[in-house]
């Protein structure tokens, strides 16, 4: 990552016309003509709400940066560490000014860093090349940066997170029980807990290998959890009991009359206590809290291994159109349609894909002289709805295939290689992972009537892998089955108030639970009570009239709209969903200031 200061507004002309400031496109071609790309808003503050990026600590120093919104965010000045968006705080931003007087000038800072050819798999069994080592993985993309770990396949997929002190290590001089050094880990807990969060099952190995040193005995030694609580039990004890190790589990210890080996206090004898951690509400290890070796004939050595975490290996749903297959000549827009079948029902493939943590679909189009998204080609969601956006475009903006993402397509003029419409072949491609439209149920080209116009397209098998992790929703929560819970405002608020509302719970507007219409209808028939007309839910377009999207920055694909909806304009901006029966479940624009609705909040389940 580097960073790149603008020292004043003259310097700043080079990257734009005579006498306006340098713009959002501009900064983006300097990185671009760099072969990077602007920093997100994650990149810049990853966790809480402060700026890790080198320099900016002075006052008045903004970042203009690309997020899922093509948002811009403050990094300085006297709103330096609230993380809100430029937009949110002033409005419009321009490069080279102040936003408080729009008049003065002051050094600017802004963020280039390199491009992702593709986004990380989500953990270990995402890999395609199953070759033991190091790779990057992103377990939850929305929150949480991409991070390093190892693999290793056999006949399960471990992901392994190691941390500084790998190695047996001594224990020093201790009377009663002493910290060891606080183990740092090639991830942070954050990261670490997103790839818990979507596993199977994680465990860590212990050990303490002893010469009349004490372990549990009289409770003086513990391990520490990631959240800094002493935990009184030992590796192996698979019920968890305080002053268990292994041995005493299953009755095997040197002396029975105690639950760990080196309880026993022997200094003649040397033995150990081992075996692994699962409890993924309390790990990764943190450090340890051993002793009893300030005696000249007494030792202890302590092992803490990797985090490992495993999860079903991925489920494949293949079907009748594996091959690449030509589209037949023919003119006109959408003119070719082929219905993709799969091995199994619509209704069986839905509900794997309810069950898995993540899916995907590889889709691709390649194309010579073949116009392409601009309203020749589509696909079909699960539900029958028509897409008009190509895989790789994580923003699923109308038009848009991986190339137009990152800026890199052949002609930047359009969003897709293809709809250059040049007469040398190219290609779009990438995966979907959108669960709630997944898998693809049909395609559509057109504009291969002429001799020198072809079309190809391909579409992969639906891929899901992991696990949703259902806890227990909280108590007056609603859980449907999707990893989230629900619950209904208690006052009706604005659009604004609202979504703050549903953030001081830990949670946002509801976006999952929205944006699926079966799911829609549960949380609106389960959320219900009378006289309610509608509840705000996380979709607007304030940022673009007519470009709504939902609150992660997706572009909204199925919106549901009612049949006169949306109609209010620019003055209507926000959306509930309708309780109303003639319209019930469907999408209504609304005034957001209007304080007329219950929000809808919506948040994970851990």
């Amino acid at each position: 990552m580097e960073m790149f200061l603008i020292k004043s507004f003259l310097d700043a002309q080079h990257y734009n016309r005579s006498g306006f400031p340098i713009s959002y496109d501009s900064a983006s071609k300097f990185c671009g003509a760099r072969n990077m790309r602007l920093c997100s808003k994650k990149e810049i503050i990853p966790f809480g709400n402060t700026p890790i990026i080198t320099g900016a600590t002075g006052k008045d120093h903004w970042s203009p940066i690309s997020d899922r919104y093509n948002d811009w965010l403050q990094v300085g000045g006297i709103q330096n560490r609230l993380g809100r968006s430029h937009i949110d705080l002033y409005g419009a931003p321009y490069w080279g000014l102040i936003a408080h007087s729009r008049t003065s000038l002051k050094d600017h800072l802004y963020c280039c860093r390199e491009r992702l050819t593709a986004f990380p798999p989500a953990s270990c069994a995402g890999v395609d090349e199953r070759g033991n080592g190091s790779y990057v993985i992103s377990p939850k993309p929305d929150d949480v940066l991409p991070f390093s770990v190892k693999c290793a396949f056999g006949t399960i997929t471990e992901t392994i997170i190691e941390h500084h002190m790998m190695e047996e290590t001594m224990m020093t001089s201790c009377a009663a029980a002493c910290y060891t050094p606080v183990l740092n880990y090639q991830a942070s807990i954050e990261q670490i807990i997103s790839l818990m969060n979507r596993s199977v099952e994680c465990r860590q190995f212990i050990k303490y290998r002893c010469r009349g040193a004490m372990l549990l005995r009289d409770l003086r030694s513990s391990w520490i959890s990631r959240d800094g609580e002493k935990m009184k039990y030992w590796g192996g004890a698979t019920s968890r009991r305080t002053g268990y190790c292994a041995c005493g589990e299953t009755g095997t210890c040197v002396n029975n009359a105690y639950k760990c080996n080196c309880d026993i206090n022997q200094n003649k004898l040397e033995t150990s206590d081992e075996g692994y951690l699962n409890d993924t509400s309390a790990l990764p290890v943190k450090r340890l809290k051993v002793g009893d070796t300030d005696y000249s004939l007494e030792a202890a050595w302590y092992t803490v291994g990797p985090l490992i975490c495993t999860e079903d290996e991925p489920t494949t749903i293949n079907h009748d159109s594996m091959n690449e297959i030509e589209v037949t000549p023919c003119s006109g827009r959408k003119c070719f349609k082929r219905v993709i079948n799969y091995d199994i029902t619509i209704e069986e493939v839905g509900a794997l894909i309810d069950q898995s943590f993540e899916c995907k679909q590889f889709i691709k189009y390649r194309c010579i002289a073949s116009k392409f998204l601009e309203g020749y080609a589509s696909w079909l969601s699960r539900n029958g709805s028509e897409m008009t956006f190509w895989g790789g475009s994580t923003s699923q903006r109308p038009y848009y295939c991986a190339c137009g993402e990152t800026g890199s397509c052949l002609n930047n003029n359009w969003k897709c290689n293809c709809d250059a419409n040049l007469n040398v072949e190219t290609f779009d491609e990438g995966y979907l992972t959108d669960k709630t439209l997944l898998p693809v149920t049909e395609v559509r080209f057109g504009d291969t009537d002429s001799p020198t116009e072809s079309g190809w397209f391909t579409l992969g098998p639906l891929v899901c892998n992991g696990r949703v992790q259902q806890g227990e929703p909280e108590v007056g929560w609603y859980a449907p089955s999707n990893g989230y819970q629900y619950i209904l405002i208690s006052t009706t608020q604005s659009w604004f108030e609202s979504r703050q509302t549903c953030q001081e719970m830990g949670g946002d507007l509801a976006v999952a639970g929205a944006q699926d219409l079966t799911m829609r209808r549960k949380i609106v028939d389960q959320l219900s009570i009378p006289g309610l007309s509608g509840a705000w839910i996380g979709m607007t377009d304030m940022d673009e009239e007519g470009t709504w999207l939902w609150l992660n920055g997706v572009a909204v694909s199925n919106p549901h709209w009612y049949t006169t909806e949306p109609n209010g304009l620019a003055n209507e901006n926000c959306a509930i969903l309708s309780y109303s029966n003639l319209s019930k479940d469907y999408a209504l624009d609304v005034n957001c200031e209007a304080a007329l609705f219950r929000g809808i909040c919506e948040k994970r389940i851990f």
